[in-house]
């Protein structure tokens, strides 16, 4: 009964993400830490073009974000952290503001 429960709030939460995303139009993702998936909303291919693997996230950062060239990386130390601590950090938040590369190829400014 719990995980019934559990797969309830899950779909309710990404459903929840997908509603405000396009509300907003902002670009929402979501990273499972014990799984290493990430999972992002529809506007993504709006402004990034195509959706990234979703596997090995923690891995493959490069792959998702292109960060403007010679901008310190504030988001893969952070990563690292999660994932040696991830008690403490999943309940501490962060605030980034980025530039990375969009679909069009200029960079643009973002918070994460």
């Amino acid at each position: 009964m719990e995980k019934q429960q559990e797969k309830k709030v899950k779909k309710f939460d990404i459903e929840s993400y997908r509603i405000l995303a396009e509300l907003s139009q902002s670009v929402i993702f979501e990273w499972e830490i014990e799984s290493d998936r990430i999972y992002v909303s529809d506007n993504w291919n709006l402004i990034f073009g195509s959706k990234p693997a979703a596997d090995n996230f923690s891995s493959n950062i490069n792959k998702v974000f292109f960060l403007y060239p010679d901008s310190h990386d504030f988001l893969t130390p952070y990563i690292e952290k999660i994932k040696k601590k991830n008690k403490f950090l999943t309940r501490h938040y962060e605030k980034f503001e980025l530039r990375l590369r969009v679909k069009t190829g200029k960079y643009l400014w973002f918070q994460l």
